[in-house]
């Protein structure tokens, strides 16, 4: 268990939601709302991997990810 490690993702993820939300909020730059949203995914769930000293598997977590969108759409 890392537990410092897990919480420096965690903040790192928070700081890109922060920016989404302030760019949300004064309705600016869509495109980089996007993709500061899938850093702040992508930071969240390197904190779960974090936290259990393992190492973060990109390719499952994009297929799973991707499995739930198209699930979405439909």
């Amino acid at each position: 268990m890392n537990k410092n490690a897990a919480k420096e993702w965690l903040i790192k993820s928070w700081h890109n939601l922060s920016s989404t939300k302030i760019l949300l909020n004064a309705n600016h730059y869509t495109d980089v709302i996007a993709v500061d949203l899938h850093y702040s995914l992508e930071k969240t769930l390197k904190a779960f991997s974090a936290y259990e000293n393992k190492k973060f598997q990109e390719r499952i977590i994009y297929w799973n990810c991707i499995q739930i969108a198209s699930s979405i759409s439909n």
